[in-house]
């Protein structure tokens, strides 16, 4: 689809790594974000209308059109369904013109709570750069050592638009993360990750040697975030003995708030007992710290199977509507059983026994 856009002179805007392997559906069906998110939007932000089939058989369709104010957004109800509702046939989204221009611009940064600051002041001024990455010191020594000083962050902006747009946004944004205290480092790490930005052929490296490699993304409030990725980094290093690395950057950032998105990995016993167990209490933490701090649970790679336990206390008062929208919509019980809306170990699977636990 972005190739064919790309042809006629258009670009879709939304680009997760997956951009290779995945289909504009799965996309849908678990609220995606693209690496352009905070230009462009969310993939809810883009959708416009679609077709879907209902687990009844019906097939229903939601008209193309810029904005209505007819009840509740219905296309919602799907979005991010993870296929639980039904199943999404057709897509229409928003297209835009190919940018006329880009200004891009990479910065040394002290460490992650100066760099977060500096993120939240050009947000809440108005200003959305298309690529806004924030990357600790473990992360940034990976890839940029030879741009940075020893325990620096790096900060990478891309800004682009009609023309002029992305060199004023530009020169506003050079001002603010310099006054931050940010060091230019120029284009040049920036253009670095647009090359190698979807490549995770080294992931498959380190899982044929049994370590387990995994990544979790959560988001949180400007109040909130730094004390999320502190205590991530630094519990986790202290409280999972297997852990070999945990890193963290944030990569989708909005108005009041911002994603962080964790690489973590660990060598656990080479017994499936033992993988499981390392692998679960690390989740477990993090998804624990989160909660704990205001944040939520998942920012853009969907609630599957494996967060769904943490689903009613991530929706607290408001799981009672997910469940009597589950139980309305497939009142069958057939649907993806067990993503999105857990069930508890050892229940049959039919719609009785779901519906008791939902």
């Amino acid at each position: 689809m972005e190739d064919y856009l790309n042809q006629h002179g258009y670009i879709s805007g939304h680009y997760p790594q997956s951009i290779d392997l995945a289909q504009i559906g799965g996309l849908v069906a678990t609220r995606s974000s693209g690496q352009f998110s905070t230009k462009y939007g969310n993939i809810e932000n883009l959708v416009v209308g679609f077709e879907a089939v209902m687990p009844s058989g019906d097939i229903i369709r939601i008209k193309n059109v810029p904005r209505r104010s007819a009840g509740p957004d219905l296309r919602q109800l799907l979005i991010g369904s993870e296929g639980t509702m039904g199943i999404i046939t057709e897509i229409t989204i928003k297209i835009f013109p190919k940018p006329a221009d880009r200004w891009m611009c990479a910065y040394g940064i002290k460490n992650m709570r100066e760099g977060l600051h500096i993120i939240q002041t050009f947000m809440r001024e108005g200003w959305n750069p298309a690529v806004v990455r924030l990357h600790d010191r473990l992360e940034a020594a990976k890839s940029y050592s030879k741009f940075l000083n020893e325990g620096e962050s790096i900060l990478l902006i891309l800004s682009e638009g009609p023309k002029m747009y992305a060199q004023a946004e530009g020169k506003a944004l050079d001002k603010i993360i310099r006054d931050g205290r940010g060091r230019s480092l120029g284009p040049e790490p920036v253009e670095s990750w647009l090359e190698h930005r979807n490549n995770t052929d080294e992931l498959h490296e380190f899982t044929n040697q049994g370590i387990i490699v995994d990544t979790i993304e959560i988001a949180a409030n400007w109040s909130d975030i730094g004390t999320i990725y502190e205590q991530v980094t630094e519990r986790l290093k202290k409280e999972v003995p297997e852990l070999l690395l945990v890193t963290g950057h944030s990569s989708h950032s909005y108005p009041q708030g911002t994603n962080l998105y964790f690489i973590l990995g660990a060598h656990p016993p080479q017994d499936p007992e033992g993988v499981e167990r390392v692998y679960q209490s690390i989740w477990k933490k993090v998804m624990e710290i989160t909660l704990e701090n205001n944040g939520t649970i998942c920012h853009h790679h969907g609630i599957g199977k494996l967060r769904a336990p943490w689903i009613p206390q991530e929706l607290g008062s408001s799981y009672t509507m997910l469940k009597k929208l589950k139980r309305s919509m497939d009142p069958q019980g057939i649907m993806n059983i067990g993503t999105l809306l857990p069930v508890n170990e050892g229940e049959e699977k039919d719609a009785q026994s779901i519906y008791s636990c939902y």
